[in-house]
């Protein structure tokens, strides 16, 4: 039997009190026209790369309504069963805030309590927490929120452009930015504002124009800039800083470029960089964490011989139930890019924070 059950890293769920879930998952429901007794479904679209010219990206066409695969909340401990049966060892908790007035003290506050009282140690999961703030709060509050998150324990960030109704130039994030590039905090940035969830390829250019001024923060791109692919791609490239989450958006897989396509080597590159990141979006997704990894295998996979023995293990699975996908020595076999995606680029992340830097931000507090 194959060894290392459990060892893949999520850098983007959204584990969150009960009344907070349930709230995120109405909005969610609203903004296409449902009703929250209807959290089973929801709407988007499906992509396909244009043949005709594939430097275009990925086209999208409407799909009619589809069944989210998990529940809104944490029930009788049902999630961290679903993610340890999934191979996921370790998880980043992101929290996110559609307005100011001090919700983002508040999320961190409580995903701070959800990652640390013990709600996912019987399933051996270690859970990050992450902090948000929102432009709202203005420049010291925006500061005040973040350096008391950081103290009270958070060690990555998440931005939502479309939620928050901002975008990451706004001025009074500039207190958040400069203490991120500081002590090199991860922050995972939607940086799409459109209600789908879709990044514009347009809508990259601010993270160009960040970049220039912040070297140092580590910024992953959620959703790898989805459907502007192809432009995230090229940000990773030229910026040391920039890395990609494979998060689906909602309802499909990134469209990553086909093997044929004259963009995938720069991927792969990436990826065994250490700067393509596994992500999930659990539990506010239609594709399911199996469906997932198994879309890292086959889009990272670089070994000769993988496809032959991917046949076989999928024989296996059929035949004896083995969940191979959760297994390190089956992404070792894939070859380099995979066990990076899947796990070892994250585990490195939090080896780059200044901690000498974070205690001299956060010992007047």
């Amino acid at each position: 039997m194959a060894e290392g059950h459990n060892w893949i890293v999520d850098v983007h769920t959204h584990i969150l009190p009960t009344r907070l879930a349930q709230k995120i998952r109405g909005v969610f429901l609203a903004a296409e026209g449902l009703s929250v007794g209807q959290d089973a479904n929801h709407i988007c679209c499906t992509p396909a790369y244009n043949k005709a010219d594939e430097d275009q990206g990925p086209s999208f066409t409407d799909q009619p309504l589809f069944e989210l695969k998990y529940p809104a909340y944490n029930k009788d401990g049902n999630m961290q069963k679903i993610l340890s049966e999934n191979g996921i060892r370790s998880i980043w908790v992101l929290p996110y805030a559609h307005k100011g007035d001090g919700m983002a003290h508040q999320l961190n506050g409580d995903i701070v309590v959800t990652c640390t009282k013990g709600t996912f140690e019987t399933a051996f999961i270690d859970a990050i927490p992450a902090l948000t703030v929102h432009p709202d709060d203005e420049k010291e509050g925006v500061r005040l929120t973040t350096l008391e998150a950081l103290k009270a324990g958070c060690k990555a960030a998440k931005l939502h452009c479309s939620v928050g109704h901002y975008g990451i130039l706004h001025p009074s994030l500039e207190p958040f930015w400069e203490i991120a590039n500081q002590i090199r905090l991860p922050v995972i940035v939607h940086v799409g504002n459109h209600i789908s969830g879709h990044t514009a390829v347009s809508e990259l250019d601010d993270v160009d124009k960040l970049m220039q001024r912040y070297k140092h923060v580590i910024f992953v791109i959620a959703h790898s800039g989805a459907p502007g692919t192809s432009e995230a791609i090229k940000l990773a490239t030229q910026y040391s800083n920039v890395y990609l989450d494979t998060t689906p958006v909602v309802s499909h897989t990134i469209a990553y470029p086909p093997k044929s396509h004259s963009q995938y080597p720069d991927l792969i590159r990436l990826a065994k960089e250490g700067k393509v990141l596994f992500g999930t979006d659990f539990p506010n997704v239609a594709v399911s964490i199996e469906e997932q990894i198994k879309y890292i295998f086959d889009t990272f996979a670089t070994d000769e011989s993988w496809k032959q023995k991917r046949k076989e293990l999928e024989a296996k699975e059929t035949a004896e139930g083995l969940k191979w996908w959760q297994y390190k020595e089956y992404a070792q076999q894939a070859g380099k890019a995979v066990v990076e995606v899947l796990g070892d680029a994250a585990l490195r992340i939090f080896e780059q924070t200044d901690q000498g830097s974070l205690s001299q931000f956060t010992s007047h507090l």
